[in-house]
């Protein structure tokens, strides 16, 4: 008998994160209009790293913010130990997207870099990827006020 890794599963209106063993797998919900807007992988040439909406910003925060709270979540990052691993994001100001970079992957994704609902990062990188995403919403309502 195999025992299963504990899990623990994240949810609000736009974002759906559950923590697996050593990895975390954020997927951006469809919009109320059935668009799956949640997530870029960045342009080529920028290395590792994905791309956020702005609009999306705010909840996504608040859905990595919820998953850090939960008991569970603490004892499965504190299990793995934690790394900073993500630089300054960067906002593009032509697409309104976030760009941090950093540990991730895209299972869903083919090759180059298009559209893409679901990314997974580090358990271990969670805490920065959080604090990364804060210095991001506050940057970006210098560039688009609110």
């Amino acid at each position: 008998m195999t025992v299963q890794p504990e899990q623990v599963t994240t949810v609000n209106a736009e974002w759906s994160i559950t923590l697996v063993g050593d990895h975390a797998d954020i997927h951006a919900l469809p919009t109320a209009t059935g668009e799956s807007d949640g997530a870029w992988q960045p342009r080529a040439g920028h290395g590792d790293g994905i791309g956020i909406p702005l609009v999306r910003l705010g909840s996504l925060i608040d859905a990595v913010q919820a998953t850090l709270a939960d008991p569970t979540a603490r004892e499965l990052i504190a299990r793995h130990g934690e790394q900073p691993a993500w630089s300054r994001p960067g906002i593009d100001r032509t697409e309104r997207v976030v760009y941090l970079h950093g540990p991730v992957s895209v299972p869903d994704a083919g090759s180059g870099y298009g559209l893409t609902s679901r990314f997974q990062v580090p358990v271990q990188t969670l805490r920065q990827l959080c604090t990364r995403l804060r210095g991001a919403a506050a940057q970006s309502t210098t560039v688009w006020p609110r």
